[in-house]
């Protein structure tokens, strides 16, 4: 007797139909009626009635079921057992972000010093985070939501400004700051789902009035689209801003002698209030479930990345944009 063929008195069982359960099982209708007769010559005793052509679990079958799911319970909690070690031993990682730009900075920074250890990275929604979690698919994820899911720690790490960026033919190019009332009616660009979008529609629905969404994207920011258009603003986080800045600093240096490069940027950021947009970010793992030491190593890291980010953030609010509001 082995376990398929158990298994497959199992199906019959819950089932308490020999034919549906050979479609299920994907074998002849004889093939498994030649199984459960085995089956029950192993068990000593007959485990169904049958009836004018149907069965029905009797006592003796009704006991034999229940210890055999105990069995498989056993044996998957087993197999899940053997990939959680196997995982924890391996330099596999699997992690999560509800938003697509701070991981990349983190990685290039890790990867570096730790090239032996693979990364697999997907950019999800919150559900879709949620749902990974709990079938056990993701060692941590950063989310701007907090996750209160049984079985989910979510600690909070940073807080961000959400800016607006705008290029130079907008009437809001070199401003500091703009109250959300004046974007009413403002042509707008945004994702058209995901966390960004979320504050934005919260922001302006605070002011008293729906955003004016001209453009949308599917595949992440439109800060860059901002260029070309006279009317229509973007919002990216701070951190995303800041890194356009230092790459435009860099180009800066590295091409003084270029007398017709435009030394003022394209593109330039404005902080918005009434209410001011902000938005958490949050670490989220699984506290019964033991990360495997690249996972840990990478877990502690990203912490002390973002300790290390949000004071080089402060840094550049205090210097681009001078007090606060």
């Amino acid at each position: 007797m082995d376990l398929y063929q158990l298994d497959c008195f199992r199906t019959v069982a819950h089932m308490e139909h020999i034919s549906n359960a050979a479609v299920v099982l994907h074998i002849t209708q004889p093939a498994l009626s030649k199984i459960i007769t085995r089956v029950e010559e192993y068990a000593g005793a007959p485990l169904f009635d049958r009836v004018k052509g149907k069965i029905r679990l009797n006592a003796s079958g009704t006991a034999f079921l229940e210890t055999l799911d105990g069995v498989f319970e056993q044996i998957e909690k087993g197999k899940k057992q053997v990939v959680d070690i196997s995982e924890q031993n391996s330099n596999y990682i699997r992690l999560a972000a509800s938003c697509d730009s701070i991981m990349f900075m983190l990685a290039e920074s890790f990867f570096s010093e730790h090239p032996e250890v693979r990364v697999r990275y997907s950019v999800m929604p919150h559900d879709q985070i949620r749902e990974a979690f709990m079938r056990n698919a993701l060692d941590f994820a950063l989310t701007t939501y907090p996750m209160q899911e049984k079985g989910v720690e979510w600690e909070h790490i940073a807080d961000e400004e959400i800016l607006m960026v705008v290029g130079r033919d907008s009437p809001f190019y070199g401003r500091k700051a703009v109250s959300f009332t004046e974007l009413k009616d403002v042509e707008m660009m945004c994702e058209s789902s995901g966390d960004l979008r979320d504050k934005l529609n919260v922001c302006c629905e605070t002011a008293g009035f729906a955003p004016n969404i001209v453009m949308e994207s599917t595949v992440g920011s439109m800060m860059g689209f901002s260029a070309g258009l006279r009317r229509a603003v973007s919002f990216v986080p701070a951190h995303r801003f800041m890194q356009m800045n230092e790459a435009h600093e860099k180009m800066l240096r590295e091409r003084p002698e270029q007398e017709m490069l435009e030394r003022s940027p394209a593109l330039c950021a404005v902080r918005l209030y009434a209410p001011q947009c902000i938005w958490s970010t949050g670490l989220a793992c699984r506290p019964e479930k033991e990360l495997g030491p690249s996972a840990e190593l990478f877990y502690s890291m990203t912490k002390e990345y973002f300790d290390r980010l949000g004071d080089k953030m402060e840094k550049f609010m205090a210097e681009y944009f001078g007090p606060e509001l």
